[in-house]
């Protein structure tokens, strides 16, 4: 540690930066995790907030039927408690879109995301300077647009919701997530999962 403290006084501010990055690839998990909070510039420990807008791609879930996919919009807001901890909150609606299946009728549909709400805890294990893995627990509320003659989608599911991501860490702040919610949500007799894509940003 010693030899890194040297290293720190005697380097200049873009060189220190470039200095925490090696210490976390090298050091254990806890340095690593100090050190990505170094970088992203927010306060030691990893507390602080973040915004976040990204793409879903929704498959609905009951017997003897999938559908294709739902794609939608999602903006997201939470506050990160420390390194490990976070509360993500977030609200969504469709792209426009048609699956373009059949129920069992002959005629396509056309259902929707009418919208989307999740409050998840966000627990966050770093795996390097620049990736961590995470997992979400929480409840979301999900509500397909009705279709005539199919009642199921004109309700809305109220449930548990969990899932896995990666985050990729850009510009300091800035970071990619690519996740999977195998439970989005869950009604009676389906369910949805979900595959998303965003961008977060930290302060």
């Amino acid at each position: 540690m010693a030899r890194y403290r040297s290293g720190w006084l005697a380097a200049t501010t873009a060189l220190a930066l470039a200095g925490a990055a090696s210490v976390a690839t090298a050091a254990a998990p806890a340095s690593a995790a100090a050190a990505t909070s170094a970088q992203r510039g927010i306060t030691p420990g990893g507390a602080g907030g973040f915004l976040g807008l990204g793409l879903g791609s929704m498959s609905y879930v009951e017997p003897q039927y999938r559908s294709d996919t739902l794609s939608y919009i999602y903006v997201q807001a939470g506050w990160r408690f420390n390194a490990q901890l976070a509360l993500d909150g977030r609200v969504g609606t469709d792209l426009p879109g048609d699956c373009g299946c059949g129920y069992y009728y002959s005629d396509p549909y056309s259902p929707r995301v009418r919208s989307l709400y999740g409050l998840y805890l966000r627990g966050t294990v770093p795996l390097s300077t620049h990736l961590e893995a995470y997992g979400l627990a929480g409840y979301a509320s999900l509500q397909l647009d009705a279709v005539p003659g199919l009642a199921a989608y004109g309700s809305a599911a109220h449930s548990a919701s969990f899932g896995v991501g990666l985050g990729w860490t850009l510009l300091d702040r800035g970071a990619i997530d690519l996740e999977l919610m195998p439970r989005m949500a869950q009604g009676e007799g389906w369910r949805a999962d979900a595959l998303n894509l965003g961008f977060r940003w930290q302060f």
